[in-house]
């Protein structure tokens, strides 16, 4: 998503929370990984939550500025009477 967010003609800021949430997953993939292969030690596994965390929200705020603008109030044409 990120790749394609900079071929189109959508918002520099889109762009930039679409590869800070990428970079989160990756982040999150690899500290996964790291956990399992030494065993689950606690610092890995309250890390591995942390990014989880972020990543979430990084989502929900890259949803937020992708979609935000759909639901600004439009102006509604008068009811008919009658």
């Amino acid at each position: 998503m990120a790749i394609g967010l900079q071929r189109k003609s959508a918002p520099a800021r889109l762009g930039e929370v679409a590869w800070l949430a990428f970079g989160l997953g990756v982040a999150q993939v690899a500290v996964g990984a790291i956990m399992v292969l030494s065993h689950l030690p606690p610092v890995w596994r309250a890390l591995h939550a942390a990014l989880g965390t972020a990543l979430w929200v990084g989502l929900v705020w890259l949803t937020w500025i992708a979609f935000g603008r759909l639901s600004e109030p439009t102006q509604r044409e008068p009811a008919a009477s009658g």
